[in-house]
């Protein structure tokens, strides 16, 4: 069982019958098989999106993700900003077994969460398309390390 949850507030958008719980498990399924490879993200049977993804365009899926990619990486950059990190240690939470919350998993990752912002917002025009992939699955990978 996957114990993961989005700031509240976050949503990738009024999509009818896509939960937080989906929107999570997305990210979750970005994070283990990478942007767009929409069918493999599908068929993880621990990421019970089969149905979701099937019934979804493509193009709607993609969109979705980066809307909470995107939001997620100012959610965190806004609460980093303000200085309210906070570092659990992975003690702590392993003995609580709540879900982090996304900024006690995001502490200490602003390089990367800037690097995200740079890549969703295509501040580098002419980077080619195989490099901005590679470089936001590295940034994706990263906090979800930080996240297990």
């Amino acid at each position: 069982d996957i114990r993961f949850r989005l700031p509240k507030g976050l949503s990738g958008g009024r999509q009818s019958g896509w939960l937080p719980s989906n929107d999570a498990m997305m990210l979750v399924g970005i994070h283990r098989h990478g942007f767009g490879n929409w069918e493999a993200i599908g068929s993880d049977e621990e990421l019970k999106l089969a149905d979701k993804i099937a019934s979804t365009s493509r193009k709607s899926v993609a969109a979705r993700a980066t809307k909470l990619l995107g939001e997620l990486v100012r959610d965190a950059s806004r609460k980093s900003s303000k200085g309210k990190r906070r570092k659990l240690s992975s003690r702590s939470t392993r003995s609580t077994k709540k879900p982090p919350t996304w900024e006690e998993a995001l502490s200490g990752q602003k390089e990367v969460l800037l690097e995200l912002r740079e890549l969703s917002e295509g501040n580098k025009e002419g980077e080619d398309r195989k490099v901005k992939i590679r470089r936001t699955r590295e940034c994706l990978v990263s906090i979800g390390n930080e996240i297990e």
